[in-house]
């Protein structure tokens, strides 16, 4: 096989691995079911294969144009006073208290240092 021959069976490889067949897939369509009789040409055998064998791409659906939809304003259950912000999920607090909540978790696992008691008499 020369080179030119096996850079253009390569891209016709490269073709399963790009509609999301695995090499599992690819090693299973070209060695299964060989020729009784064996081939005349590797290079036309699997040409043939990476060819007839390959499964049709899975219908995509199409993407919608345009920005994503805006998700509607819930009330924070964070502390202080009761405001309204835009989830980008599923959280229920604002960006605000939720950071606020952090720090506060923060303080409260700090440790008070124990004095200083030094080695030397």
């Amino acid at each position: 096989m020369g080179v030119s021959e096996a850079h253009a069976l390569a891209a016709k490889a490269v073709t399963w691995l790009e509609r999301g067949l695995s090499e599992s897939d690819l090693r299973q369509a070209l060695l299964s079911e060989r020729p009784r009789d064996g081939v005349r040409s590797a290079v036309g055998f699997l040409r043939y294969r990476l060819i007839q064998k390959l499964p049709e791409p899975e219908p995509r659906t199409p993407q919608p144009y345009g920005p994503p939809p805006v998700r509607e304003l819930l009330e924070c259950q964070g502390p202080g006073e009761k405001h309204l912000f835009r989830p980008l999920a599923d959280e229920t607090e604002c960006a605000p208290c939720c950071r606020c909540a952090c720090q506060l978790l923060k303080s409260a696992a700090r440790v008070p240092e124990a004095p200083c008691v030094s080695s030397r008499s």
